[in-house]
């Protein structure tokens, strides 16, 4: 149960300096955990996405390619990240909601946390996964490490493309916070399909963020009256 005014803080959302929601928590560890599965999966067989998870599972006569598309559909790693997102836009927009100050310094504050959180983790993922390629002598080049680490490619860590779409939505929902403050969830409502309209437009290079942007949104109402409701 959501409580947008804050009356009852044992319902809040865990942000910084407030209590932890572990119902939050349980999520995450969840979702961590159909990632991880759903990697091992396809990682030791690269071809298992097209030749079972894209597939019937009427279509399929081996045994072990019909397990692996029942396991793959309960431990779904595009419903994991989907997940990751919402819980994303439901955190930060009720952090949003908790800073003091202008709207400048509110929007920096908020940026500038977003940045902290995000790239010191990713560079220390990065060292750990560049040690092990040298230690099992696997390519790994210098340029694919500052690529990865500037999110522009993700030769090191593929995983980290969802900090891409991370570091993309944070202004974005600055944005939507902003039709939330003119109009309450009306606003939000309004801002976040106008931007989501906006970075659809053919033509604009948004990458993932087109597909991806929804969720967050949707994450964002949830601390609202309209979550409440």
């Amino acid at each position: 149960r959501w409580d947008p005014d804050h009356r009852d803080r044992p319902d809040c959302l865990a942000v910084e300096g407030a209590q932890r929601n572990a119902a939050l928590d349980g999520l995450r560890g969840y979702a961590a955990l159909v990632v991880a599965i759903f990697h091992s999966i396809t990682g030791m067989d690269p071809s298992v996405v097209q030749r079972v998870l894209d597939q019937d599972l009427s279509t399929l006569t081996e045994a072990y390619d019909r397990l692996n598309w029942i396991t793959l559909r309960i431990f779904s790693g595009s419903a994991a990240i989907a997940l990751f997102f919402i819980l994303s836009g439901t955190v930060l927009f009720d952090s949003l909601r908790r800073l003091k100050g202008s709207a400048a310094n509110r929007s920096v504050a908020f940026l500038y946390r977003r940045f902290m959180r995000i790239y010191p983790p990713l560079i220390l993922s990065l060292c750990i996964a560049t040690l092990a390629y040298l230690a099992f002598g696997l390519p790994v080049s210098l340029q694919g490490f500052v690529e990865n680490a500037f999110l522009f490619s993700f030769p090191i860590n593929g995983a980290t493309w969802t900090l891409s779409v991370e570091l993309i939505a944070a202004p974005l929902m600055l944005a939507a916070f902003g039709g939330y403050l003119i109009g309450r969830e009306l606003g939000l409502l309004i801002a976040g399909i106008t931007l989501a309209l906006l970075i659809n437009v053919n033509g604009l290079t948004t990458g993932p963020i087109k597909n991806f942007w929804p969720y967050f949104l949707v994450g964002m109402l949830i601390p609202t009256r309209i979550g409440e409701k």
